[in-house]
């Protein structure tokens, strides 16, 4: 136990850090992100305003190998909604969003920082081995909450239902998390910053593929993909919660591999 808070000493001084560091990017993100969402939100409320609008959406999509690449399996387009073809529209690229800055992140904070030297420096002071790296993951956890919660007030202040919007939001957030950790992994193997970035990448497009093909073709190998984990979740289309489980065991697993 005095081992394990030797190694976490100065945490909390590098979190503070972390996020000084980042005080603009992290509200670029959040606003950005935000602002693509509340416009999107609006353009689906103003051209799906019927039910019929809303069925010929869904036949047009449902059967269409290339829109189902782009957007997922089209879940709650059976009975569509407008905020199941929010999902359907935007769902992918949020998934996507939040992984790219879950993986550039957390590489910022940790292989760049021992790349640049600068964490030798801070181990001169007193702080313990795997403080560093806890202190980035934080750091990258508060700016997706940030995000998630954003996006979520987003929803229901364009007229979107609030439980749907918490869905999103925290497939959002466990999504970013899974790929977060991942950076840590990658971290360890690759030798510079940008080859770890791009490890992370490289993941993020097989996890595309393995969903795109998946949705088309074989349902099962969907699942082998944390974009589909999202997805899954199923915001306004009967949210399944459990679902979340997946991106958080892998994130748990991968920080325990990372300071393995």
């Amino acid at each position: 136990m005095r081992a394990r808070a030797e190694s976490l000493a100065g945490t909390a001084r590098l979190l503070r850090l972390a996020l000084r560091r980042d005080r603009v990017r992290i509200p670029a993100w959040v606003v950005t992100t935000s602002a693509i969402v509340g416009l999107s939100a609006g353009s689906i409320s103003d051209l799906y305003v019927t039910a019929e609008q809303r069925l010929s959406y869904a036949r047009l999509v449902r059967d269409n190998a290339a829109m189902i690449v782009q957007a997922g399996p089209g879940y709650g387009l059976d009975d569509p909604t407008t905020g199941a073809i929010l999902m359907n529209e935007l769902g992918v690229w949020m998934f996507i969003l939040v992984a790219v800055l879950g993986v550039m992140m957390t590489t910022r904070h940790t292989r760049a920082e021992e790349e640049s030297a600068r964490a030798e420096l801070l181990r001169s002071a007193p702080v313990g081995r795997h403080a560093p790296a806890v202190a980035g993951l934080l750091a990258v956890a508060i700016a997706q909450l940030a995000l998630a919660a954003a996006v979520a007030v987003v929803l229901v202040a364009t007229g979107f239902g609030g439980m749907g919007a918490i869905a999103f939001g925290a497939a959002l957030l466990a999504v970013g998390m899974a790929f977060a950790a991942l950076s840590l992994v990658t971290g360890q193997v690759a030798s510079t910053a940008r080859a770890a970035n791009g490890l992370g990448l490289a993941v993020l497009g097989v996890a595309f593929v393995l969903r795109a093909v998946g949705d088309v073709q074989a349902g099962w190998l969907s699942w082998a993909s944390p974009i589909h984990w999202g997805q899954a979740v199923r915001a306004y289309a009967g949210e399944q919660w459990l679902v979340l489980a997946l991106p958080l065991a892998v994130c748990g697993l991968l920080v325990v591999v990372a300071g393995s």
